[in-house]
């Protein structure tokens, strides 16, 4: 582009055929125009960004797994998959199982996921009445707990019985003396 006088340049804004503006009101434009080109710069780059990093492909696979395990039914839920929960895991996705993973670790998940990699989970504290529920809870036929601590085991124990008085329970103890109390709770 080309302009020879600064005329030229303010009717380019598109304000020259229409409105005749002063001095004041053509700067006023200009920076009304620079701002929006920059606003609409700013979007450009984050959306770019986005797509770049996958995070966009992460949300959009998040979504879909959610829809997914709301759709469950009779599924396996394992809360803890650090030491037995990993094996527990194993075994029921090579049986064809349905199964939900709840760890707080996403480290742990990522593991299970290099081997399992359409591996449903949800990353959060299973002691955490929604994150069950996300899980699906109230129509799961078994939940598996591996916390690798036996007061969150209680804790987790006693939510799901609230939550899903039907479910079956199998928790792990990590001390010996607890093993009564969890079969209490």
């Amino acid at each position: 582009l080309n302009y020879n006088t600064l005329d030229d340049l303010y009717a380019a804004i598109g304000y020259g055929e229409i409105i005749k503006l002063n001095g004041t009101g053509r700067v006023f434009t200009i920076f009304i125009s620079l701002g929006g080109i920059g606003i609409l710069m700013y979007l450009v780059s984050n959306l770019a960004a986005l797509l770049v990093e996958g995070e966009l492909k992460e949300v959009f696979k998040t979504k879909k797994m959610q829809r997914k395990i709301k759709s469950l039914e009779g599924h396996y839920i394992i809360c803890g998959i650090k030491g037995v929960g990993f094996h527990i895991v194993s075994e029921l996705i090579e049986t064809e199982r349905e199964v939900v993973v709840i760890d707080p670790k996403k480290e742990f998940i990522d593991s299970l996921l290099n081997k399992y990699p359409h591996l449903l989970y949800i990353v959060g504290d299973a002691t955490q009445e929604d994150v069950l529920k996300e899980a699906g809870i109230d129509k799961a036929k078994c939940v598996l707990i591996s916390t690798g601590d036996d007061s969150k085991t209680i804790l987790t124990t006693l939510l799901v019985k609230k939550l899903n008085p039907n479910a079956n329970i199998v928790a792990e103890a990590i001390k010996i003396e607890n093993t009564d109390l969890i079969r209490f709770a």
